[in-house]
């Protein structure tokens, strides 16, 4: 359990109620995090990220007053439901703290955090997720929050891809379009990504606008018919989706000549369907994780998440469990343990009417989401249903 420093008696802790005071707290978030100041541009960007996000309203944005009713900084979060194959995870994602510059240094981060977890637990979030930045790495570690993202990057030579005499045919590349970005290309090559954000058609709106405002190229895939999307950023791909009757090594060989650099890079998944088949090319892949930063988890609903986990071994399509504990780095043993943990985490809390939240260890967040780190051994594909990385893309960041 937490515990914090005493504060003033005078400190509130409570949700905005008004679009005014949204407002308020965006100017108290610039001055936080621009001191020396902000320019229009970046005013505008963050106008966006706050009051476009499809999950918006006040109630998101949680203050912190004084007893004059005067804003000394918030927290604002968002909603996201996020899939691992059938398995959906209701997210509370924590997007940013802020502290007007003066009020910084007394505990406030701490307070807004702690009410934050504990209105999202009660609200029946499965999971909070955040992207923590290298300046607060190692804040969330002591809220249970880990770092839990396989930050791939896969890289291609493109001579060796633009050499491949398969086929000399190269798919059009043309600006992309916001009627040409749905969720038909986007499931069929992201529905075995454990970190896959589901996405209405307000998401796909304020997606189309942030590909505008970060000054991403978006660019839209043909070859007489619309066959998908890619996403770039200082020539690397950060989103690639397509349909199923794309040839993929024509695809690469296309990509090599559209980023037109040495080496084509890709920040995508191992588990993105790309890496499903044979290319028939060098293919490397570059992996790493920060334990304590980055895209971190923390495990809000401890009994939801534990009937996720028996759902995926104990699915019947998957009935090759037992060569499952021979192959991976996590043994039979090892499970049952974690879960009597768990068990006794749950009978604690049911005892005492504590959450429980604040005693999951790494290791029982690893067992119960099935995440893979990039320190074990590589998990062939018909397990991944129980164990495999978890990855959240650029384009899902808030």
């Amino acid at each position: 359990m937490i515990r914090l420093k005493p504060l003033e008696s005078n400190i509130i802790v409570e949700p905005a109620t008004s679009i005014e005071q949204c407002k308020m707290a965006l100017e108290i978030s610039l001055q936080s995090f621009y001191p020396d100041g902000y320019t229009s541009l970046q005013k505008a960007n963050l106008e966006m990220n706050w009051f476009s996000e499809p999950s918006f309203s006040p109630e998101m944005i949680l203050l912190l007053k004084n007893d004059s009713e005067q804003i000394l900084g918030g927290v604002r979060s968002v909603s996201r439901k996020m899939a691992r194959f059938n398995q959906i995870y209701e997210c509370l994602g924590i997007s940013e703290i802020f502290i007007r510059p003066k009020f910084q240094g007394r505990g406030y981060s701490n307070l807004l955090v702690t009410n934050l977890l504990e209105s999202a637990h009660k609200q029946g979030y499965d999971l909070a997720i955040g992207v923590s930045r290298k300046k607060i790495d190692g804040f969330y570690l002591k809220y249970n929050f880990f770092g839990l993202a396989n930050y791939s990057k896969i890289i291609i030579e493109s001579e060796d891809a633009l050499s491949n005499e398969y086929n000399s045919h190269i798919y059009e590349f043309r600006p992309l379009r916001r009627v040409e970005l749905d969720n038909r290309f986007y499931e069929n090559s992201y529905k075995s990504v454990f970190g896959r954000m589901l996405r209405t058609n307000a998401d796909w709106d304020f997606m189309f606008d942030k590909i505008v405002n970060n000054r991403w190229e978006g660019y839209s895939i043909h070859d007489n018919s619309l066959l998908g999307y890619v996403i770039v950023s200082e020539g690397n791909i950060i989103e690639l989706s397509y349909g199923v009757h794309v040839d993929l090594k024509i695809l690469l060989k296309s990509l090599c000549v559209l980023t037109d650099k040495s080496t084509l890079t890709l920040k995508l998944p191992s588990s993105h369907s790309l890496f499903n088949k044979d290319l028939g090319l060098d293919v490397t892949f570059i992996e790493r994780e920060c334990v304590f930063g980055g895209h971190i988890v923390k495990v809000l609903n401890l009994e939801k998440a534990l009937v996720k986990y028996s759902e995926r071994i104990n699915d019947i399509k998957f009935n090759r469990v037992k060569q499952f504990w021979h192959e991976s780095d996590v043994s039979q043993e090892d499970s049952l343990i974690y879960l009597d943990e768990v068990r006794s985490i749950l009978d604690s809390k049911k005892t005492n009417g504590d959450s429980g939240i604040d005693n999951i260890s790494l290791e029982l967040t690893r067992l119960l989401l099935g995440v893979k780190s990039p320190y074990h051994q590589l998990i062939s594909v018909e397990f991944r249903h129980i164990v495999e990385p978890f990855f959240i893309s650029v384009v899902d960041e808030f």
